[in-house]
């Protein structure tokens, strides 16, 4: 990990590679400028056939408990990743905004809220695809869905949901 950060408008930025949960620098950088100006923002770590590796082989060692998990308990997941956007949308913003030559309003009302968005729609999409499918099946002579153990899953996890996301709203609620 390098010692250093890039700062664009006054916000830190680490310029190292993220893989496997921890950052990883690179010997190589590549220079990133704002085609605004064309202002240099900063060095980033050039990633080689190294960090290629590294990144897919995390991902491989995740997958196998990635995809075991229901939709309804990958939900959570999402949904906090969408809360940790939102925690920072404004630094994403002005950033973004920076290194993409996006107007910052455009990031403000368009491009970060419909991010936050759409990782939440996929989430709830999951949960809903996986009650219409356990609605199409049939065992023992009627919808799996209607069998006591599903039932219980399916109303956990909408419970769960709506809890997030009235937590949500009350929090939002209350910084105005």
């Amino acid at each position: 990990m390098s010692n250093t950060s890039i700062n664009v408008a006054d916000i830190a930025i680490s310029p190292d590679h993220y893989i496997d949960g921890r950052r990883q620098s690179a010997i190589e950088t590549l220079e990133v400028t704002c085609p605004i100006d064309q202002h240099v923002l900063g060095q980033v770590a050039a990633g080689d056939s190294g960090h290629v590796d590294a990144a897919v082989d995390a991902a491989e060692r995740a997958f196998p408990t990635w995809s075991a998990l229901t939709a309804a308990e990958r939900k959570p997941y999402l949904d906090r990743f969408a809360d940790a956007i939102g925690r920072r949308a404004e630094a994403f913003c002005v950033v973004e905004s920076h290194d993409a030559g996006v107007l910052l309003s455009r990031m403000r009302h368009g491009v970060v809220p419909r991010a936050m968005q759409n990782i939440r729609w996929f989430a709830e999409h999951a949960l809903d695809l996986m009650c219409r499918r356990l609605l199409g099946r049939v065992a023992f002579g009627k919808p799996v869905a209607k069998q006591g153990v599903w039932e219980e899953r399916i109303a956990d996890a909408r419970c769960r949901i709506d809890q997030a996301r009235w937590l949500t709203l009350h929090a939002a609620w209350k910084m105005d």
